[in-house]
């Protein structure tokens, strides 16, 4: 089962449905990039429901809870081979030029950046919304596209991809018009990237640059 949303500036133009590591880390090669962050941080959690005055780690409950619900998912018994790291935490890749598919088991984003024609200030952000079906079950058929328009939130998807899905990408995109206004606005011409939440960026110009180069 998978959904794909198409996103033009900060509006979904479309949707299509159809070792455990606790800390941040960024891993760069010449066309591919990753990072991670953890899902969940580690508080103590008291009075869980099932555990009575036992005191847990939030982090490793949420595994526990994450374990069973996306083996009964797949068929298969992750616990088995699979880290928390990689059925709890946010693991991003991206593949030069354009494609960006988040890691693990989780119901899974995938990202796909493409030309908006010859418009050079917008690009359509393709936005696929993975989940797994038990194996040997029969795979589901493709899904339909649902389209919005530009103007509308990501909150008129909430049919296609839940309403909490939809308020974090309403949230990430709200800011985008200043962003693009501000890539504008510098004295001296150029953009200051930050040394660490803004790496990938150089990463991407970079490698970019490179091929352009050859």
């Amino acid at each position: 089962d998978s959904t794909m949303l198409r996103y033009e500036d900060d509006n979904i133009l479309d949707i299509e449905k159809g070792d455990d590591s606790d800390s941040d880390s960024d891993v760069e090669s010449s066309s591919s990039s990753s990072s991670s962050s953890m899902g969940t941080s580690s508080l103590v959690a008291k009075n869980v429901a099932g555990f009575g005055d036992e005191k847990e780690l939030a982090r490793d409950r949420v595994a526990e809870l994450n374990y069973v619900d996306f083996s009964e998912q797949s068929g298969l018994d992750l616990e088995k081979f699979s880290t928390k790291s990689e059925i709890m935490d946010s693991i991003l890749y991206l593949l030069f030029p354009n494609f960006a598919p988040w890691a693990g088991f989780l119901p899974n984003l995938t990202y796909r950046h493409r030309p908006n024609g010859d418009d050079h200030e917008s690009c359509i952000m393709d936005i696929f919304i993975l989940s797994r079906f038990p194996k040997g079950a029969k795979r589901p058929a493709d899904a339909p596209t649902f389209r919005l328009a530009a103007d509308q939130p990501f909150s008129d998807a909430n049919a296609v991809m839940g309403e909490g899905l939809a308020r974090i990408f309403d949230q990430d995109g709200s800011n985008l018009p200043q962003v693009q206004k501000g890539m504008k606005a510098s004295k001296k011409g150029t953009i200051t990237l930050a040394n660490y939440q803004e790496v990938r960026i150089r990463h991407f110009h970079k490698t970019l640059d490179k091929y352009m180069n050859r």
